[in-house]
């Protein structure tokens, strides 16, 4: 069996080429094997063709399910469970919602734009047609394609046109953007509700892989690793700030009673992590302008000196509570009884099958317990 687990292409070097298209459009689409409970569905799987070298130094090609490398995204909730879309009361699994920033260049060729045929959007000035650009763009172009092929050769349906795709295979599928909402502050113009913000950034909740159900022996989960190789559990990035570089599979087409571009991220590197909450900016003003007057104190840092203060005030209660003076706490006088002191329960001395009986002394206080519980200091006295 061929190790898919090494193959993957960073996003920056990714040949939508190589991508694996049917030589006969009524090929497309392949049967799914049946989930449980569910009737199998057709599915167009997404596979790429790796380069490789062999041993004796031949180029090939490896065909296997396309697995890219991302740029370093930006998750600010940090890591969510929910059930799945297709089943409310299900198992709660992982997702990273992730916004990209489209001032970033990295993040912006990530995302691209599809070909104007399927996003009339980025059409010329002139309505002309617009090549796809892009890791993101290129790829829905290419299942826009492959799904075309799917409903007009597969299906028969012979007046189906290339335009109709995008209102079915919707780009939201490998990708958000934002709409304006009436609940939106301050409130949008009814025609404007549902429609695009313009220079919105886009985002996208990606599924993240598990195995097994959650809390059981057979659970499983996608490796979140530090950058020294730690392993990271998933519930641990839950409220965090998180960046992380991502290896993110694009399984296949799915062509059931609800269409998908299933894409999961299956590992990722963290590379910082921080409190998750609202940031605002206006106190970096303030501190840059502090340190033009105080440039000594730019690496100060106060999380050593919270845990300084901490260790010195946990130092100090613990020598307060072994100078505690004995001669300071309560004396408590204790009787031991003789053999004088106990009596039959007829009145006679004690003798075989004799019940003790405290007939000097009166019962212990109720409130020498609560000093011996204290620790009080305790003297006997023998009669």
């Amino acid at each position: 069996m061929t190790d898919y687990s090494s193959q993957f292409v960073n996003y920056r070097d990714f040949d939508v080429d190589r991508l694996v298209t049917p030589e006969k459009p009524e090929l497309t689409a392949t049967k799914s094997k049946p989930r449980p409970g569910e009737a199998p569905a057709d599915e167009i799987i997404i596979r790429y063709r790796y380069p490789m070298v062999t041993k004796d130094g031949k180029e090939l090609d490896n065909p296997g399910i396309l697995c890219v490398q991302g740029p370093e995204m930006l998750c600010r909730p940090g890591i969510m469970w929910k059930p799945p879309q297709n089943n409310p009361n299900g198992e709660k699994k992982p997702f990273i919602p992730v916004t990209f920033d489209m001032n970033d260049e990295d993040q912006a060729f990530f995302v691209g734009h599809p070909s104007s045929i399927y996003r009339p959007q980025v059409a010329g000035p002139n309505g002309e047609e617009v090549p796809a650009e892009g890791f993101i763009g290129a790829l829905y172009t290419w299942c826009c394609e492959r799904f075309y092929d799917y409903r007009k050769y597969q299906k028969g349906s012979k007046s189906f046109q290339r335009e109709m795709v995008p209102e079915m295979l919707e780009e939201k599928l490998i990708l958000t953007r934002r709409l304006y909402k009436k609940d939106d502050k301050p409130p949008p113009a009814p025609e404007l509700i549902d429609k695009e913000v313009p220079g919105a950034n886009p985002g996208k909740f990606y599924k993240i892989r598990t195995f097994g159900t959650r809390g059981t022996p057979s659970y499983s989960e996608a490796r979140f690793v530090a950058p020294n190789g730690e392993v990271i559990k998933l519930s641990d990035l839950g409220g965090m700030k998180i960046k992380f570089i991502p290896l993110i599979l694009y399984r296949h087409i799915w062509l059931g009673n609800i269409l998908g571009i299933t894409g999961e991220v299956i590992s990722a590197i963290v590379t910082d992590v921080q409190p998750a909450g609202s940031v605002d900016g206006r106190i970096d003003v303030v501190r840059a302008r502090w340190l033009d007057t105080n440039p000594e104190l730019v690496t100060t840092t106060v999380k050593d000196a919270i845990l300084r203060i901490k260790a010195e005030k946990a130092a100090a209660e613990k020598a307060a509570l072994e100078e505690v003076d004995d001669s300071a706490l309560p004396t408590v006088t204790k009787e031991v009884l003789g053999d004088d002191d106990l009596v039959r329960s007829d009145g006679e001395p004690d003798g075989d099958g004799a019940i003790p009986v405290k007939t000097t002394a009166p019962p212990k206080p109720r409130r020498l317990v609560a000093l011996q519980g204290m620790g009080a200091k305790v003297t006997s006295k023998i009669d």
